[in-house]
């Protein structure tokens, strides 16, 4: 099994500035609006998992917001050496889910991006999850490895990396006491390749990330 076919995680510190002022925006904007200072989100409701909600970041002042983050954390440079390629971010979302109860007909195992000119030995397409508030057994992160199903549970101060044509995966069934707020911080990026970067940018679109500049 190579690193392709595995979900691999990095640490970060949670308690940086930068971290804390993602926090704080993702505070401002959650309302209809969804425009503070500035910055620009599109709401958008998932189909796959209940109740899952995307905000994505659609103007450049939203996206600059996240910069000093992901320099933080080295994230560009880091996907780069790990997959040898080189690797864009062509959408940032928070990824929210508020609720009690997710039951197992309620979450669809699924690929983030599918292409058919995805190849076997080489990633061209990554996702990653940065979780920001979570609480433990809040629908951690399922996935498919060998036809075996691995569970991932999100640790604030760690996030995650995986290939997105490669790994099925979905929201954990869960149940916990009283209803919470889940919201991760999502990245998608794509390699320097045409058809990498179109289904990306398709796939996205179609899901309410409505940037269509470079990032």
């Amino acid at each position: 099994m190579s690193i392709k076919d595995k979900v691999n995680t990095s640490k970060f510190t949670k308690d940086s500035d930068n971290f804390k002022e993602l926090i704080i925006l993702y505070n401002s904007i959650n309302n209809e609006e969804n425009i503070i200072n500035n910055c620009e989100f599109n709401n958008t409701c998932g189909d796959i998992t209940k109740d899952i909600e995307w905000l994505w970041a659609v103007n450049q002042n939203a996206i600059n917001c996240f910069t000093k983050f992901f320099e933080e954390i080295n994230l560009v440079k880091k996907v780069n050496k790990y997959y040898n390629n080189h690797f864009s971010i062509l959408g940032i979302s928070f990824i929210t889910l508020n609720t009690d109860e997710i039951l197992d007909e309620d979450s669809e195992y699924h690929f983030d991006i599918v292409s058919q000119y995805d190849v076997p030995h080489q990633t061209n397409i990554l996702t990653v999850l940065i979780p920001m508030k979570y609480e433990k057994g809040m629908g951690g992160l399922e996935y498919i490895v060998d036809d075996t199903v691995q569970y991932y549970e999100y640790n604030i101060g760690e996030y995650i990396v995986f290939d997105s044509s490669k790994i099925k995966h979905r929201t954990a069934p869960f149940k916990i006491e009283n209803k919470m707020n889940r919201v991760l911080i999502s990245v998608n990026l794509s390699s320097d390749l045409e058809w990498a970067k179109a289904v990306t940018k398709s796939n996205t679109h179609s899901q309410g990330n409505y940037f269509d500049e470079g990032i």
